[in-house]
C-alpha cells in the first residue's frame, strides 16, 4: 500500500533489500548486469555515493538506494 509523507528508514532499505535479493536470486547466472552480485557491488553503492556527494536528505538516500536495488 502507498502511504504519503513517510519517513523512510534504514529498516525500510534493509526490507527492500530482502524483496529485491528474493528477485535477484532467481536470476540466471548468465546475466551479468542483471545479477545480485552487480547490483550489490556496483549499482547500490554507486547511487548512494552519488546520493551522498549530492547532499540528499537520508531518506532520500534510502530512496535512491531501494531504486537501486529494482534496478532489475
Amino acid at each position: 500500500m502507498i502511504q504519503k509523507n513517510v519517513i523512510l528508514t534504514n529498516n525500510h532499505f534493509e526490507d527492500a533489500k530482502s524483496a529485491a535479493y528474493a528477485i535477484l536470486n532467481k536470476l540466471p547466472d548468465s546475466l551479468i548486469y542483471h545479477a545480485k552480485e552487480h547490483t550489490t557491488k556496483i549499482v547500490v553503492p554507486a547511487a548512494m555515493a552519488i546520493a551522498e556527494k549530492e547532499r540528499f536528505l537520508l531518506g532520500d538516500k534510502i530512496l535512491v538506494g531501494i531504486a537501486a536495488l529494482f534496478q532489475v
